[in-house]
């Protein structure tokens, strides 16, 4: 099938197919729109304003663990078999690992903070 005879709904999810098949892992931002983002956001801040308590623990509990990856005594790593930092270079370079470090903690501090929430289940799945 030659190119010039493709929709570009069809060249856009052709591209979308071949980005999938030759990533390490699956991208989660694929498929995403900018409005689901801004939904998610929406459903933290209400979170965050609705519960401060939990948002202030949770936020507490991240910086203190930026505090011990600063200070190279985080034990944080990924799951086994998380194919998203296998290159050598997450556990070579203190600058990558201490960013996967922080990615972690933020993305831990963030499912802490939608899980602890009395938001409902729905909107706990948008939230994370």
């Amino acid at each position: 099938m030659s190119t010039e005879n493709r929709s570009p709904e069809s060249s856009a999810s052709d591209m979308s197919e071949a980005a999938s098949r030759n990533t390490l892992a699956l991208n989660p931002l694929v498929g995403i729109q900018g409005q689901d983002l801004v939904e998610g956001a929406g459903i933290l801040f209400k979170a965050v304003i609705n519960e401060p308590k939990v948002a202030t623990e949770q936020w507490l509990s991240f910086v203190g663990e930026l505090g011990s990856i600063a200070a190279g005594k985080s034990e944080r790593a990924p799951k086994a078999g998380d194919k998203r930092f296998a290159d050598p270079t997450w556990k070579e370079s203190s600058l990558h690992s201490g960013l996967l470090k922080a990615y972690l903690a933020w993305g831990e501090a963030v499912n802490g903070l939608v899980d602890k929430t009395s938001l409902s289940d729905i909107d706990k799945q948008r939230g994370i």
